[in-house]
């Protein structure tokens, strides 16, 4: 009995210091618990713990909407790259823009120097046909005060001829800067050899009408007549066939049937260009064929021949400098 009790005392004991570390330890843990959860609204720990899924559907949803975050972050980062790239590309061809303008604006700067070149080549030769001008009045002023009459005369018909040859000159020059600077660069993409495309620079010179210029009165395009302006006095004939031209390219084929001093009627070949375009008011070239066939050495019926209306001669359009050219 006595061994019992001692027993018993021993379990008691260490049930008691059981449940003291026992209570301890939950004092602890409740100790712990309060102070993670010191945030959560709540009087008591069982109100804090009631909240505590609601708070933790939270977390997993704020957890989600990060990972969501990050995915369009990298998606943003990609795109950021993307752009930087692109930005790159169109740096580059900026930098060969301002190149390509730099080498124009240095090939514009030689046409400029070229025509002032040219312009001052045309100030000396018109001093030098003043000067030329004024040899021959004094040389016409000593002819009635010299007995050498005859070396006199031989002298101003030399002068006279140089006058004349430097005023040909002057003119043709005059015209060659007159299409110079009618002229403009333009750039044109051709395929070489090699299947390349290859872009070229070239001065491209206006179109100089050959033919005289009429303009249209009107037009009948049910009927096919057209009137123009120039009639008998300009060189027009009855039944002469005439091709009217736009810019250099046919517009129609017309066949005279009224004429009068100053004015003209023609039948529209419907079957030749476009005569649909024809509007009151347009100016057109008229060309001949039997003269543009004589021009280029063909044969033409003599009854055409004489038909040819005549029409003031241009001259040719000077041949223009070649721009420098430039690979794409």
């Amino acid at each position: 009995m006595k061994a019992l009790s001692i027993i018993l005392r021993v379990v008691a004991l260490l049930a008691a210091a059981f449940c003291i570390f026992a209570w301890v330890d939950t004092r602890q843990k409740v100790s712990y618990a309060l102070g993670k959860m010191s945030n959560v609204e709540g009087e008591s720990l069982q109100d804090k713990a009631d909240k505590v899924p609601g708070i933790l559907d939270d977390n997993a949803g704020m957890k989600k909407q990060i990972s969501a975050l990050g995915e369009r972050i990298k998606g943003l980062d990609t795109k950021v790259s993307g752009l930087n790239s692109e930005l790159e590309s169109e740096r580059s061809k900026s930098l060969k823009a301002s190149a390509e303008l730099a080498k124009k604006t240095s090939e514009i700067r030689t046409l400029n120097q070229t025509i002032t070149s040219n312009k001052k080549s045309m100030a000396e030769k018109d001093s030098m046909i003043e000067g030329l001008k004024a040899e021959v009045l004094k040389a016409k002023s000593m002819v009635t005060q010299d007995k050498t009459v005859d070396g006199l005369k031989e002298k101003i018909a030399s002068l006279e001829s140089q006058l004349e040859a430097k005023h040909k000159a002057f003119l043709e020059a005059d015209k060659k800067t007159k299409i110079l600077d009618m002229s403009e660069i333009v750039e044109v993409i051709e395929t070489n050899k090699e299947g390349q495309k290859v872009r070229k620079q070239i001065v491209k010179v206006p179109y100089i009408p050959k033919g005289d210029i009429a303009t249209v009165l009107s037009v009948d395009h049910e009927n096919q007549l057209v009137e123009l302006n120039r009639g008998q006095k300009n060189g027009v004939k009855l039944d002469q066939v005439i091709v009217l031209r736009r810019e250099g390219e046919d517009v129609s084929e017309i066949k005279i049937a009224e004429l009068s001093d100053d004015k003209s009627v023609g039948m529209i070949n419907r079957l030749v260009a476009i005569p649909e375009t024809i509007e009151v008011g347009d100016s057109l070239e008229m060309c001949n064929p039997a003269i543009e066939k004589l021009q280029n050495g063909g044969d033409v019926p003599a009854k055409d021949a004489e038909q040819a209306p005549s029409a003031p001669s241009a001259p040719a359009a000077p041949s223009a400098p070649q721009a420098p050219e430039a690979e794409a």
